[in-house]
């Protein structure tokens, strides 16, 4: 066997291990809660019997956890949040619009235990209906809420996804 033959077969050996090593040790993979959404968690937290709150014990506040909570809601993500903005007053931010993965998403900040940055992200779907994600705890601007969020993906017919899913429990 040639010399860079060979080496090119040892490579693709050694990425076929790597992938089946990931697959049979519980490597990451995609799993769909809540019957509409899809992301990858931050290490360490835990998902409740409807998958739509994830909780760890926070490591600076021991009297908290951080929590990420996923909504399908009614209305506008627009109205949704400038309702929240309003109810508020002042004690929650707006700011730019994001884009994470194929998704626009409106942002609003708040503290929460007086003084810890936490988060909200919304963004439209189908027939008058939005996904709220909410990062308590959590900053906007963490690698974690921004792993969270890259990797967020909404099934089409969420809202009917997300009943069904909540009529067979």
């Amino acid at each position: 066997m040639k010399k860079g033959l060979w080496k090119k077969t040892a490579c693709l050996a050694a990425a076929a291990l790597m992938v089946f090593a990931m697959t049979a040790c519980g490597g990451e993979s995609e799993k769909i809660y809540a019957g509409y959404y899809s992301a990858t968690i931050p290490e360490g937290f835990t998902v409740n019997e409807y998958e739509s709150e994830f909780v760890r014990q926070n490591a600076e506040v021991e009297a908290y956890e951080d929590k990420i909570s996923v909504d399908i809601l009614t209305g506008t993500a627009e109205d949704n949040i400038q309702s929240s903005i309003e109810y508020w007053g002042g004690k929650h931010q707006r700011l730019e619009d994001v884009t994470y993965g194929d998704r626009t998403w409106k942002v609003e900040t708040f503290t929460w235990n007086g003084d810890t940055p936490s988060c909200m992200f919304y963004t439209d779907i189908e027939d008058n209906k939005h996904v709220l994600v909410t990062c308590y705890m959590l900053a906007v601007d963490s690698e974690e809420v921004k792993a969270l969020m890259e990797s967020f993906k909404i099934q089409e017919g969420a809202y009917e996804k997300n009943q069904e899913f909540l009529s067979n429990m």
